[in-house]
């Protein structure tokens, strides 16, 4: 019994990731990205980004985690947002929808961006950005 709780104890941590992310290719519908920027949270309104590769968003939504949304209430819809983090240029959608842990936000992707940018939007106001890269 006390091996166990030593062991337990030092047991190396699975790492959070920052955002619950899902990919969905159909043919008719395009690619889209499933986004909640704090997993297992609820968060104040979601943002995505893209970069490299003349990539960008064409469209957004939200709704029931783990589907593409029949129908979507986007409040306070934020197209087009231009940003700069480091050496990348981002191109952004954003929502100020509240989303709860069983919620996503879920945008279309066109082309093949090389970065990811993910972040929610508290009061409309971009704070912590994750960036992941899509490249291998």
């Amino acid at each position: 019994w006390p091996a166990r709780a030593v062991a337990r104890a030092h047991a190396p941590v699975a790492p959070k990731w920052p955002a619950r992310l899902g990919l969905y290719a159909q043919e008719r519908l395009g690619v889209w990205l499933e986004v909640h920027p704090a997993p297992n949270e609820t968060s104040a309104g979601a943002l995505v980004g893209v970069s490299g590769n003349d990539a960008s968003i064409s469209f957004h939504a939200t709704g029931p985690a783990g589907s593409l949304p029949e129908r979507s209430v986007n409040e306070y819809e934020i197209q087009g947002l231009k940003f700069d983090i480091g050496n990348l240029a981002f191109d952004a959608w954003g929502l100020q929808n509240t989303l709860t842990p069983e919620q996503s936000y879920y945008v279309r992707i066109e082309g093949k961006p090389n970065y990811l940018a993910v972040g929610a939007l508290p009061e409309g106001q971009l704070e912590e950005v994750h960036v992941i890269s899509l490249l291998s």
